[in-house]
């Protein structure tokens, strides 16, 4: 892999804040190297102090992060909306045929489902499969995601799901791994009731404020100057600005993370070492 060389951070401060985040933070290990190489392309002070926050800022959810934290909240929520098991589907946002994160969450929580009495059958892939079984009878819908950045991917899927239903009765559920705030208002009006586990702050516009807030936002225009054009015109500070700083099970990144995360070329087409990368 091509990369550029190696160099030590400006200061003792800043390399033991590093040695610190590696310590403190368990994920840190399995992306060690390409974190380091994340270092490499700071040109000043304080571009590696914007890149320590925003790694001390990032969220990570592990395999047993959701077993141990999500999958034991679902009888709670099954219980205070109300939902009978055997008139429930439990599905994702996946529409097309390739595998994405959401299956990857439903996967980790099926044995949960099972337990509250749905059988394997109500446990479905896909949401393009779901219509089939609520206009069969099914009055309750259960959406497991592993992330939503500004809810607009939610909103316009569950217009598609609602063009193809003939129900009227239909209940329907958002159960997300994490989730930005600003898609707050989207699940308040939307879903019949939703639960997000982990909300997410914008990695630079919800921590600082005034010139500071200026001054970091060029430092990370400038840290997006080595990506490629087609690459920062869109996703610049993330898909819709997001801002996000997430990873789920080392799954593929969502592009509302900021790209110096996961893109993997420079603005040269050379191989970039990355930490989550888009798969």
């Amino acid at each position: 892999m091509e990369a550029r060389s190696k160099s030590p951070l400006s200061s003792r401060e800043h390399l033991e804040k590093l040695v610190s985040l590696f310590l403190s933070k368990a994920w840190l290990s399995d992306v060690r190297t390409e974190t380091t190489y994340l270092f490499d392309e700071a040109a000043c002070p304080d571009e590696e102090k914007l890149l320590l926050h925003l790694i001390d800022k990032f969220e990570f959810v592990s395999f047993d992060d959701v077993q141990n934290e999500l999958g034991v909240v679902l009888e709670s929520l099954f219980q205070k909306w109300h939902i009978t098991p055997a008139e429930t589907i439990v599905t994702t946002l996946s529409r097309d045929d390739r595998a994405d994160s959401g299956e990857t969450l439903l996967g980790l929580l099926r044995k949960n489902f099972v337990k509250l009495g749905l059988n394997r059958d109500q446990l479905v892939s896909k949401l393009s499969a779901a219509p089939g079984y609520i206009n069969a009878g099914s009055n309750t819908l259960v959406i497991v995601d592993d992330f939503t950045g500004t809810g607009k991917s939610l909103e316009r899927k569950l217009n598609w799901l609602k063009s193809k239903v003939s129900s009227n009765e239909l209940r329907i559920f958002y159960i997300c791994t994490a989730s930005m705030t600003e898609a707050k208002s989207r699940l308040e009006h939307y879903p019949n009731g939703y639960y997000v586990h982990r909300w997410l702050k914008k990695g630079i516009s919800d921590y600082f404020t005034n010139q500071e807030l200026i001054r970091n936002k060029k430092l990370m225009l400038r840290l997006e100057s080595q990506l490629p054009p087609y690459i920062t015109r869109k996703f610049s500070f993330g898909f819709g600005k997001s801002e996000t700083l997430y990873n789920f099970c080392n799954q593929t990144s969502p592009n509302n993370v900021f790209p110096i995360f996961w893109c993997d070329k420079f603005s040269d087409e050379t191989n970039r070492p990355v930490m989550f990368p888009r798969r």
